[in-house]
């Protein structure tokens, strides 16, 4: 209920065209009714009729989003630059899908692109957004094709790169899976993604962005998986977190600003945040359950974390050593990935040596790691050749 409040205040702020905050970035409009029409279309998915204050809360988030969008300045941006095609298709697809007047919008939208090859080479995601964009434009269900190259089926890179990266991946499996409403296809096992997205939650906690992690956190329900061990965790976590501050505060929230400054810089810092906690509520609602923890070793993997470390470790510290172990690959995805980034290779060793012995070098951010060790050791031979 807050998340769709919060959205609904963060929509109207949008439109006022207001000045960053305290060195904020300011709103941008076509960017915060897109991701307010993502929430509301989620909610729409499984909102329980009879429950009165959220259907009244979700009536007005829609009415807003429609109430600022502007047809003919989208129809006209749409014409003059192709390139912004998805950026101004996005709220009308997905509020179109309860809202016929919306969707005869988005399918215009569409018309005006269709055979127009402008700008450059799409990307596999980008092809992967565009047929979940026409699916809901047209109410079309696509069968379950894999986009080759996207990182569905490529794989995500574990070990380098802004942590952001990682909202392609979540963005992917919602496009994939039209919010968890059907099937998708991978090219690859659903179990490898689900360990990728455990390295990446604890990547994500390691750097304190509570955003990417709850954006994280909606591949279980979106792939209609069981919450893993490290996601469970992950999940108490925010939860936590949300109920010390009544919201889930964004990267960029800073309480001393808040406090001084009031629902503007709350607005600015934190409402992606609070788009992003519901839709995972809206995942939560449909019925995600959690995995019991089947680990072959008890072995605590927190002494390895040295780059890593926080307040996150100090709460997974406190649990039973068996919950620990079972949160395994969340602590060697994030002590990797930060090992690599300070070209830390003894460290990289350290824990691939405590991975093989424990049973864990299967993991990908295990061999993504020992794959660069690998061409570390080429690399160097290769060099004291030609020297």
């Amino acid at each position: 209920m807050h998340s769709l409040e919060l959205c609904t205040a963060s929509v109207g702020a949008a439109g006022w065209d207001l000045p960053g905050v305290e060195g904020l970035r300011p709103l941008r409009p076509v960017k915060v009714y897109a991701e307010a029409a993502l929430l509301s279309r989620c909610t729409g998915l499984v909102v329980d009729p009879t429950d009165s204050p959220l259907v009244a809360a979700d009536e007005q988030l829609r009415q807003r989003i429609a109430d600022a969008l502007d047809i003919d300045k989208a129809r006209l941006m749409v014409a003059v630059d192709p390139g912004t095609f998805v950026d101004q298709v996005f709220p009308f697809a997905l509020l179109g899908t309860r809202d016929e007047r919306l969707r005869a919008v988005a399918q215009d939208l569409h018309t005006l692109v269709d055979g127009v090859d402008s700008g450059d080479e799409p990307s596999a995601f980008d092809r992967l957004e565009r047929r979940w964009l026409r699916a809901m434009a047209y109410d079309e269900s696509p069968a379950p094709t894999t986009i080759c190259g996207s990182v569905l089926s490529r794989g995500a890179d574990l070990l380098h790169g802004d942590l952001t990266a990682a909202y392609s991946f979540t963005h992917a499996i919602a496009h994939a899976t039209d919010l968890g409403t059907r099937r998708a296809s991978y090219g690859r096992p659903l179990g490898a993604l689900i360990d990728e997205a455990d390295a990446l939650l604890g990547q994500a906690l390691a750097a304190e962005n509570h955003d990417v992690a709850a954006e994280l956190l909606w591949t279980w329900p979106m792939t209609g998986t069981p919450f893993s061990p490290s996601a469970a965790f992950v999940l108490d976590t925010l939860a936590a977190r949300h109920a010390e501050h009544g919201f889930l505060p964004g990267p960029e929230h800073d309480p001393a600003v808040h406090s001084r400054v009031g629902d503007d810089h709350l607005i600015q810092s934190s409402y992606h945040t609070g788009i992003v906690w519901g839709v995972l509520a809206t995942g939560l609602l449909a019925g995600a359950s959690c995995m019991l923890a089947d680990v072959s070793s008890y072995a605590d993997p927190m002494p390895l974390l040295h780059r890593a470390d926080g307040s996150w470790a100090d709460r997974l510290r406190a649990l039973p050593v068996r919950e620990r172990a079972a949160c395994t690959p969340l602590v060697l995805g994030a002590e990797l990935r930060l090992c690599v980034a300070r070209r830390d290779l003894v460290g990289v060793r350290r824990v691939l040596a405590w991975a093989a012995a424990y049973g864990w070098s299967e993991l990908p951010s295990v061999q993504q790691a020992s794959d660069l060790l690998a061409r570390v050791v080429h690399a160097s031979q290769a060099t004291g050749v030609g020297s």
